[in-house]
């Protein structure tokens, strides 16, 4: 960041993609200790005049949680991971509209001085999605694992703690501060002013069934008699 201050870089637009880190308990996670110094450098300089930031929340990457498997396991490669019963309301932003609200920052550069918008594409739940995939493919299974996203953070404690800093643990960690605590769902959101429009719940159905139908999931279940 200070290369950036000294090459007279007027905005920045740093990491606060993910979730909200107002709680502590995520902030003190270890998924966060490479993000966290960054933030706080970027809003030191911006306090001292340095540099301008805009902070763009924008939950999770739609088309990259959908892509890998990672909300739910529309591939039929594994189950998916249902968190504390899966109908937590999550916030997803396509791609295309992160790069349009990335170009209307840019655009107002004096409205969007040193402040923090949230936006999201769509809201889903795990069990939302999952019932649109069944639905777009009756034969395939889909099977879930059911988790407990409390005992999952504790567990990824005990990793950490014996020095097992892996991907799994990480995951863990994610999971835990998206689901378990609320964090990745935003009641309210800057969408009207970034120039975003929520998608329908119908609008996201169509989104499912398109994917479905051009990547038919691999485990299909096995014809009865």
């Amino acid at each position: 960041m200070q290369a950036a201050v000294n090459a007279g870089i007027y905005r920045a637009i740093p990491s606060f993609f993910g979730v909200s880190l107002d709680n502590p308990e995520i902030a003190n996670m270890p998924f966060m200790k490479t993000k966290l110094p960054v933030l706080n450098d970027v809003l030191a300089k911006a306090e001292k005049g340095e540099i301008t930031y805009t902070g763009i929340n924008t939950g999770m990457f739609l088309d990259w949680v959908l892509d890998e498997d990672i909300f739910v396991g529309l591939s039929g490669k594994a189950p998916t991971r249902v968190a504390d019963g899966g109908d937590i309301p999550m916030s997803a932003t396509a791609l295309d509209d992160i790069g349009k609200a990335i170009s209307s920052v840019l655009s107002k550069p004096e409205e969007t001085v040193n402040k923090l918008y949230y936006i999201h594409t769509v809201v889903m739940t795990q069990n939302q999605v999952l019932g649109y995939a069944r639905e777009a493919a009756p034969g395939a299974e889909f099977a879930v694992e059911q988790v407990d996203t409390k005992v999952l953070v504790e567990a990824a404690w005990k990793r950490y703690n014996e020095g097992i800093r892996d991907r799994v643990s990480v995951r863990d960690f994610v999971i835990r501060a998206s689901y378990g605590m609320g964090n990745g769902f935003f009641p309210k959101t800057d969408n009207e002013f970034m120039g975003i429009r929520q998608w329908s719940d119908e609008e996201l159905k169509e989104e499912i069934f398109k994917r479905v139908k051009a990547n038919p999931p691999v485990s299909l279940k096995v014809p009865e008699g």
